[in-house]
C-alpha cells in the first residue's frame, strides 16, 4: 500500500458548450497502482501528428506536415494572427530560454500546446511537448459524432477508468475491496494519460515538470567533489 501523488486533467471548456469530465489532481492513499494492459499508451499515441515530448522545432514540423499551417519558432512578437511559438525563461536552468506555449484557433480547430522545459539543458532539445489539446469545429451534430468515431477507432479500447469521458493510460490507482483489475475499476490513471469527450482530445504528461524538479533536487543533495 503507498500514498500516490496524483495530477489529474483540468477539466476543460470547450466553445459549443461542451465540457471535458477530468478531475484535477488528488491525494489518493491507501490506494494500488496497478497496470492497465491492451490499452494504446499515451506516450506512443498522436494527436493530429503531435506526439509527447516533441520539441517546439518537431511539434512546428508536424503541423505543417499535418494541418499545412506554418509555425514561427523564433523568439519573436507574435503579430498578425498567424501562430507563433510563445518563449520563456527557463527556471531549473536559470539564464536559458525554452518554448513554453503555442495556440491556433480559427474555423478549423482550437489547438494548445503546452512545453516543459528539459533539465538538464539542452540546446538540442530544450524542451517537451508535455500537453496536446485539440478540438476541431464542428458545424452539426452529425459532423461531431463522426469525428467521436475516429477517436475510437484511432485509439482502441479505452482504460476502465471510473469517470466521464473516455481515458487512455497504462497505470492507474484502483481503490476498492478488489485487486483483480476485471472486477474493478481504476479511479484515476497515473502518468501520461489521454482524454477524450465527445469533442475535444486531450494529451497530457501532468507528471513531466516535477520529475525535472526532481532531478535538481537530486544535483543539489549531491556531496561537493573533494578539494
Amino acid at each position: 500500500m503507498v500514498t500516490v501523488r496524483l495530477e489529474l486533467l483540468l477539466g476543460l471548456a470547450c466553445s459549443l458548450g461542451v465540457v471535458l469530465s477530468v478531475a484535477p489532481f488528488a491525494t489518493a492513499q491507501s490506494s494500488n497502482i496497478t497496470d492497465i494492459p491492451n490499452v494504446t499508451s499515451p506516450v506512443i499515441a498522436d494527436v493530429v501528428g503531435l506526439r509527447l515530448y516533441m520539441t517546439a522545432n518537431e511539434a512546428a514540423a508536424a503541423i505543417q506536415q499535418r494541418l499545412h499551417i506554418a509555425v514561427s519558432t523564433s523568439p519573436r512578437a507574435c503579430a498578425g494572427g498567424s501562430p507563433c511559438m510563445k518563449f520563456e525563461a527557463a527556471t531549473l536552468t536559470p539564464g536559458k530560454r525554452y518554448v513554453s506555449g503555442l495556440s491556433i484557433q480559427n474555423v478549423r480547430m482550437d489547438l494548445e500546446l503546452t512545453f516543459s522545459e528539459s533539465y538538464p539543458f539542452d540546446a538540442n532539445h530544450p524542451e517537451a511537448l508535455t500537453e496536446i489539446s485539440y478540438r476541431p469545429s464542428f458545424t452539426n451534430e452529425t459532423e461531431q459524432q463522426a469525428f467521436a468515431a475516429q477517436v475510437r477507432q484511432k485509439y482502441g479500447p479505452v482504460a476502465p477508468v471510473a469517470m466521464a469521458g473516455s481515458y487512455w493510460c497504462t497505470q492507474g490507482i484502483k481503490g476498492g475491496a478488489f485487486t483483480d483489475i476485471a472486477h474493478s475499476q481504476v479511479n484515476w490513471c497515473v502518468g501520461p494519460t489521454l482524454t477524450f469527450d465527445g469533442a475535444t482530445v486531450y494529451l497530457s504528461d501532468k507528471d513531466f515538470l516535477s520529475r525535472q524538479e526532481a532531478k535538481v533536487n537530486v544535483h543539489k543533495e549531491q556531496a561537493l567533489p573533494a578539494l
